[in-house]
C-alpha cells in the first residue's frame, strides 16, 4: 500500500480558484451531451495536487446546475482517502458533507476500475436571471 501526502499551498489554492472561476461563467457550464466538450479533457477544468488529479466543473443537466468533482490517482491502483476527498471538495465550494439522499447533499459513486471519486452537489434548480450570477450556492 502506498502512502500519498496531500499537500494544499498557495500555488494549489491559486488554481483551484482559477478554475472555480472559469468553471462558473455561463459559456463555461458543461451541458452532457454528444457534442459537448468533456472537463477532463480541458486544462482549464483540472488541478493536479501532486499524485490527485481533479476535474471541477459546474454541470447543468435537467434536473439543475449542479457542482461537479472528479478525484483520481495517476495510477489507478488505489482511490483517494475519504478524509482527502473531502478537503478537496471543500476547496472547491462543495458544503456540508457527504449525506446519502437528496439532491441537496453530497452525491457520490466511486469507480474502482478508473480509481476515480465523482462528488455532485446542488447548486440550484434554476438559473433566473444572469443579473444575479453566479447563483447563490447555499
Amino acid at each position: 500500500m502506498n502512502l500519498r501526502l496531500l499537500i494544499i499551498g498557495e500555488a494549489e489554492r491559486k488554481r483551484v480558484a482559477e478554475v472555480a472561476a472559469f468553471s462558473s461563467r455561463p459559456a463555461n457550464i458543461y451541458h452532457p451531451g454528444p457534442k459537448a466538450k468533456v472537463p477532463g479533457d480541458q486544462p482549464e477544468h483540472v488541478v493536479q495536487f501532486g499524485e490527485f488529479r481533479t476535474v471541477f466543473s459546474w454541470t447543468k443537466v435537467k434536473t439543475g446546475l449542479f457542482r461537479h468533482l472528479s478525484i483520481s490517482v495517476g495510477d489507478r491502483t488505489s482511490l483517494p482517502n475519504p478524509v482527502m476527498v473531502a478537503e478537496i471538495a471543500q476547496l472547491f465550494g462543495f458544503t456540508g458533507g457527504y449525506v446519502t439522499g437528496g439532491y441537496d447533499k453530497w452525491q457520490v459513486e466511486v469507480d474502482p476500475k478508473l480509481a476515480v471519486v465523482i462528488i455532485a452537489q446542488r447548486i440550484s434548480d434554476v438559473v433566473v436571471s444572469m443579473d444575479s450570477w453566479p447563483p447563490n450556492p447555499s
